[in-house]
């Protein structure tokens, strides 16, 4: 496992950080995210928001990187005008990418951009091979950062990125918070929120 730095959880003098988890419905675990103010990722299922609730629009490219497979535009085109019909605006929305794809990736997500309901606030994916000299041309364009990729791109890069774009004002997602370190490194390098849906999949860590 990637060591993330992570010496116990002094953050000192950090912002309060939104936690997201997957896009369940089910009744009991939606009364355990209204008491610990918990929100939602939205990437296969519409849902109903609790009352106030936060919830984000993922565009599901690291469920196809897992299972091998290419983006399906067609397919999320297709979720996307639900989610937007059914649900309305989100927190933020995270532009399509192409995991650890570097280059390509940013070319791609510019392509959907403006694809993309215009009310909606949109996050840029970096990736790794992504710089922040890569993405000042055109960052603003977007409206926050998702920090993706690898976990060593985020343990070597994730602070930097959300030093810049804080520095621009814009907000930071940490993806893929999965583990208490992972949790603790978007702490303390001050991320406004991160998502992980591994509590939904082990109870026991809920």
């Amino acid at each position: 496992m990637y060591d993330f730095g992570v010496r116990g959880g002094r953050y000192g003098g950090v912002r309060d950080m939104l936690f997201l988890t997957g896009d369940t419905r089910s009744r009991k675990i939606i009364e355990k995210l209204k008491l610990n103010l918990v929100g939602r990722m939205v990437i296969a299922k519409v849902i109903t928001p609790y009352l106030y609730e936060p919830w984000a629009f993922d565009n599901g490219a690291y469920s196809y990187f897992l299972r091998g497979l290419v983006f399906n535009a067609k397919e999320y085109q297709t979720r996307m005008e639900k989610v937007y019909n059914k649900m309305g605006a989100p927190l933020f929305s995270v532009v399509p990418d192409i995991v650890q794809g570097g280059q390509k990736s940013l070319d791609f997500s510019l392509s959907w951009i403006n694809k993309m309901p215009s009310e909606w606030v949109k996050y840029l994916a970096v990736q790794d091979g992504m710089t922040i000299e890569d993405i000042t041309p055109i960052y603003s364009q977007f409206d926050g950062l998702f920090l993706g990729g690898s976990d060593k791109f985020k343990a070597e890069h994730g602070k930097a990125f959300t030093d810049y774009s804080h520095g621009l004002c814009k907000q930071v997602h940490y993806g893929r918070a999965g583990t208490p370190k992972k949790i603790y490194h978007a702490k303390i390098i001050n991320v406004d929120s991160c998502d992980s849906a591994f509590p939904l999949r082990h109870m026991n860590r809920f």
